[in-house]
């Protein structure tokens, strides 16, 4: 709902990057995936063949090209092009992180450590949104935080490398947190869905089936990315999401 340009919170949700408004939390995952990831993985992983290499620079390339494009003409290109090289590369980071050798061992303490320390600003502001029922106003400070998230998702690779069950552990329920908590916090703001009000009415019980049927009903569809398109061409406000996947790839 919060990327539907008639939502009352739409301008806390985006940031205007050119001529096209970016959902800020698939902006940071493209920033992470395009520019800070390409370069952890050059510095962590041990002998990283060329071909490799040369793979992870061209997809880097490709999305900051691409980016730029969208943002000077303010259109989606090739975004299905982009959603099969972000699978390929999503698999390919995962293989290198979880079975390359790598410079640079961490203990499980310090990994765990640091899962905390970067996941907490997320779920420390959706917290913040339930105690409130109000909206985050502030956009580029949500950027940096769902930045800190997508490391504690790093992290919590590393931790899976370093041990697989209590890293798979972490992974599942950080990732029930995150979904619970954005949940209860997108319905306990007033964005502008009927939902909500449903929702506060409701017994403990029946909140719980709506935050349950929310975040099956909520993805975004790939008619509803379509319909944010026309509205671009339109100079309508409108959310340019990246693309699904990228979403996915720090469950947001």
């Amino acid at each position: 709902m919060h990327h539907n340009p008639q939502c009352n919170n739409f301008n806390y949700h985006v940031l205007r990057i050119g001529r096209i408004n970016y959902c800020n939390g698939c902006f940071a995952n493209r920033i992470f995936l395009a520019l800070l990831l390409p370069i952890y993985l050059l510095f962590l992983v041990e002998n990283l063949d060329p071909v490799i290499v040369i793979a992870i620079v061209v997809y880097s390339l490709f999305q900051i090209g691409l980016s730029f494009t969208m943002a000077i003409t303010g259109q989606q290109f090739l975004q299905i092009l982009s959603g099969f090289f972000t699978t390929i590369y999503l698999l390919l980071v995962h293989f290198l992180l979880l079975f390359k050798p790598i410079n640079f061992e961490f203990s499980g303490t310090t990994l765990f450590a640091l899962i905390i320390v970067f996941s907490l600003p997320q779920v420390a502001m959706y917290l913040w949104k339930i105690a409130t029922s109000q909206d985050f106003k502030f956009p580029k400070i949500k950027l940096l935080i769902r930045l800190s998230f997508v490391h504690g998702y790093l992290s919590a690779i590393l931790l899976t490398r370093h041990d697989f069950y209590i890293g798979l552990t972490i992974i599942l329920a950080t990732s029930v947190l995150f979904l619970l908590t954005r949940q209860i916090s997108s319905l306990k703001t007033d964005n502008g869905d009927p939902t909500n009000s449903e929702w506060r009415k409701a017994s403990v019980r029946k909140q719980f089936t709506i935050i349950k049927n929310s975040i099956v009903v909520r993805p975004r569809s790939s008619r509803s990315l379509l319909l944010d398109t026309s509205a671009v061409t339109k100079g309508e406000k409108s959310c340019c999401c990246c693309e699904f996947l990228c979403c996915a790839a720090s469950l947001g």
